[in-house]
């Protein structure tokens, strides 16, 4: 995952990226009335100047354990923490980035939901069912496939030639 962030990243789309388990990406300047939008500022993500946003993402979700997977509680009481979704404007360069970032840092917590959702389908009399889910082929399958296609995208985007840390995609994109 290291290499997919990026030192530029304000410390709070740091944490809120690592917090909020959904990403949505729905909403492109282009989608917007008014067409170019680019007048209106920097991507909030890096704030470099001539880096335009291009696209409103909302982070959101119930925050979570990364050990557990289990929804975090308040300390005061027994209802899981809601916090409000937050919306970024993102140009082009931090919006692949922070969204294949995103995906990894919580592969994990999806896979335990597809599992649980998965599990959910079982009699609850079934005792076999968590060993039936944990050997589901099309799960496997499904998730392997994503996970792949992650690195891959990592490898191919975020690696130099040589292996070292670097943006090759905005160096074949751009040069």
């Amino acid at each position: 995952m290291n290499i997919c962030q990026s030192q530029a990243w304000g410390a709070d789309f740091r944490a809120d990226v690592m917090t909020y388990p959904k990403y949505n990406d729905d909403v492109k300047h282009s989608d917007l009335a008014g067409g170019d939008m680019r007048h209106l500022g920097n991507c909030q993500v890096c704030n470099r100047e001539g880096h335009p946003w291009s696209v409103i993402v909302k982070l959101e979700g119930e925050p979570y354990d990364r050990e557990s997977y289990q929804m975090k509680m308040k300390e005061e009481g027994d209802s899981t923490l809601e916090l409000p979704p937050v919306e970024y404007y993102m140009g082009c360069f931090c919006h692949p980035r922070t969204k294949l970032f995103h995906n990894l840092y919580h592969f994990g917590h999806n896979i335990y939901h597809k599992c649980k959702e998965l599990l959910e389908e079982y009699d609850d009399n079934d005792e076999k069912k968590i060993d039936k889910v944990a050997t589901d082929p099309s799960l496997f399958k499904e998730m392997s496939s994503k996970l792949k296609k992650y690195m891959k995208e990592a490898e191919e985007d975020y690696l130099t030639a040589d292996g070292e840390r670097g943006n090759s995609k905005w160096t074949r994109e751009y040069n």
